[in-house]
């Protein structure tokens, strides 16, 4: 089994640390130059990177978007 690919803003190294070897944290990439598609199944967000349709239609594979810190203006919520 192939470990979770996520996408993540900035994440202090700590967090990186937490996420350990298991998962694969590949740095934030928005906008039409975005090369991840379908490798990402999830994203964190750290600061208030603007999480989109957009974006999200970019990562087709996306099961969970997490975001730590308050508030969810910065992502589209159905």
């Amino acid at each position: 089994m192939s470990r979770p690919i996520v996408m993540g803003d900035g994440l202090p190294p700590l967090f990186l640390e937490l996420l350990g070897p298991d998962i694969e944290v590949l740095p934030w990439q928005q906008g039409p130059d975005a090369r991840y598609g379908e490798l990402v199944t999830g994203v964190i967000t750290y600061g208030h990177p603007r999480v989109d349709g957009e974006l999200l239609d970019r990562l087709p594979q996306v099961k969970v978007v997490s975001n730590h810190g308050v508030g969810v203006d910065h992502i589209d919520v159905p």
